[in-house]
């Protein structure tokens, strides 16, 4: 597995749940194996009662992406919002950086 140039943190509202996480870390090294270089972020996961909510906040290249998306199925939920993280960085709609 590759790893990542600046730390991604990863947080759960609740209990850590390890698959959930390695889940987490396999979409960061696809991302980056798909040419999206991710500078360094945060993931946050939120277990509501019927949905799992992931919400994305990270650095590609001089841009940041923020991402939200939700699911009943919290793999689903993840596999949303990293995909959400690709197209805005692929389409240009992430947020310049302010340095």
């Amino acid at each position: 597995m590759t790893m990542h140039p600046q730390p991604i943190a990863i947080a759960f509202a609740g209990p850590s749940e390890p698959s959930l996480e390695a889940a987490i870390h396999r979409w960061i090294v696809r991302l980056e194996l798909l040419g999206c270089t991710i500078d360094g972020g945060d993931v946050r996961v939120e277990h509501g009662k019927r949905t799992t909510k992931v919400w994305i906040g990270v650095a590609v290249g001089a841009h940041c992406c923020a991402v939200e998306r939700s699911h009943a199925d919290p793999y689903v939920a993840v596999a949303d919002a990293f995909r959400a993280v690709l197209q805005t960085s692929r389409t240009g709609d992430c947020i310049p950086s302010v340095s």
